[in-house]
């Protein structure tokens, strides 16, 4: 059986938007997106000659002038993914990729910086406009501490609009003083997917990772928008093992034993944990 492989790439830093509880420096928001080598992407996925799920994230993706063409291409061949907070013109997008190798459109909502800028009617056309497609969409938006149920009301009544489902995220940072997300109540917690930690933040209570076979660095890696590639988020932008653009991608030739207590990214560490990862 064929292994699959899960490529997650990050295409840019910039972002229009400057919501508080971004994890994104803003410093790197600020900059001017700019062109992305598609020549030099493809060429690396289609050496990995094996069926691919690609996952493109920012920043805002469709602030890349080029994200559309590099769309196109993945869509040709491969399942893609795209995140984003879809304030931006589609229409380029959507008449110009495989809408049927779109996996699915992860869109924050961002209802507080939305509303502010007067963008939520711009939200409901785009989204109408992927759902008359038959996108697959998934909603998310920050629960922040600071308006939690208000925002947890808003969230969940917007999505009913369009009878979808809102996964509320957790916030992570401090608040009046309290460090989150481990002073969310019982209560709130409820709301939120079971807490397996973040690059932020480690739960008390945690399956450990050391010592486990993992397929990170084989059939899951991350790449940035320099073109270097991690094997997890443990190592992002801290261990590269190398660089698709200069030809020095070294791959493992399978599974390895998993050296952190902790995972960074856990859904990618849950994902890999087993022996093999196999697809069609």
């Amino acid at each position: 059986m064929q292994t699959k492989k899960f490529v997650t790439i990050q295409i840019t830093d910039s972002c229009n938007f400057r919501c508080n509880y971004c994890l994104q420096q803003l410093p790197n928001k600020l900059l001017k997106a700019k062109p992305i080598n598609v020549d030099g992407i493809m060429n690396f996925l289609d050496s990995l000659e094996s069926s691919l799920e690609i996952i493109v994230t920012g920043g805002e993706v469709f602030l890349v002038p080029n994200f559309v063409e590099l769309s196109k291409r993945i869509t040709e061949k491969y399942k893609l993914t795209v995140l984003t907070n879809l304030s931006q013109d589609i229409e380029e997008f959507v008449s110009t990729v495989n809408l049927s190798n779109i996996e699915c459109f992860s869109i924050s909502l961002h209802l507080e910086t939305r509303k502010m800028r007067r963008l939520m009617d711009n939200l409901r056309e785009k989204i109408k406009r992927l759902k008359s497609l038959g996108v697959k969409l998934d909603l998310t938006q920050v629960a922040g501490p600071w308006d939690f149920n208000n925002l947890v009301k808003e969230a969940t009544a917007f999505a009913k609009e369009f009878e979808e489902k809102v996964d509320m995220q957790r916030f992570f940072g401090i608040f009046l003083n309290k460090i989150y997300p481990a002073s969310y109540t019982a209560e709130q917690s409820k709301i939120f997917k079971p807490d397996y930690g973040s690059r932020l933040h480690k739960p008390t209570a945690l399956p450990s990772f050391l010592g486990g076979l993992c397929n990170t660095g084989y059939s899951d890696m991350i790449i940035d928008l320099n073109g270097d590639v991690y094997r997890c988020y443990n190592t992002y932008r801290v261990e590269s093992i190398g660089n698709i653009f200069k030809g020095t991608v070294a791959l493992n030739k399978g599974p390895t034993t998993c050296p952190y207590e902790f995972c960074n990214c856990p859904f990618m560490g849950f994902r890999n944990r087993a022996n093999t990862t196999t697809g069609a």
